[in-house]
């Protein structure tokens, strides 16, 4: 196990923007990354589909445009933890967006057959008139003859 101390200093060189700093930086904290993504992991909803590593490296990234200086190594910890959370929430809304519709409107069968039947006469009253029209205009109903119907 390395010292706190490696840790901390590891985070304050990555925050100053040592590359090598993060890459040291990571073996150090994989363990403990990954068993809070598994204790936040275990609270998700059920049918939560995003893995315990894809949730390490999804709030690692979180981690890595944070642009502020960790205090130490619990502090970026508890960083972590939140960016899990937070990770999981939006994972958790995104996939209730898609279940829902995306957006769309919900609509009701009832409104749905009204609409379909509103649309049915609708069309039916079209062609109506549009039978009419040939009969007195048939060049501006759009037909070069008098017939209302295809085949």
């Amino acid at each position: 196990m390395n010292p706190p101390g490696d840790v901390t200093r590891l985070l304050a060189a990555w925050t100053a923007g040592d590359q090598r700093a993060q890459a040291e930086l990571m073996p150090l904290v994989y363990d403990e990354l990954r068993r809070i993504a598994r204790q936040q992991w275990s609270l998700r909803e059920p049918g939560q589909t995003l893995q315990p590593t894809a949730l390490i490296h999804e709030a690692y990234l979180k981690l890595a445009r944070h642009g502020k200086p960790f205090q130490n190594r619990t502090h970026f910890f508890a960083l972590a933890a939140t960016a899990m959370r937070q990770v999981l929430v939006n994972h958790a809304k995104a996939s209730l967006a898609r279940k829902r519709g995306g957006g769309q409107a919900n609509v009701s069968f009832a409104e749905a057959d009204s609409a379909l039947q509103m649309e049915a006469r609708d069309i039916v009253a079209l062609n109506a008139a549009l039978t009419a029209l040939c009969a007195i205009d048939p060049r501006r109903a759009g037909s070069s003859n008098s017939a209302t119907s295809v085949g």
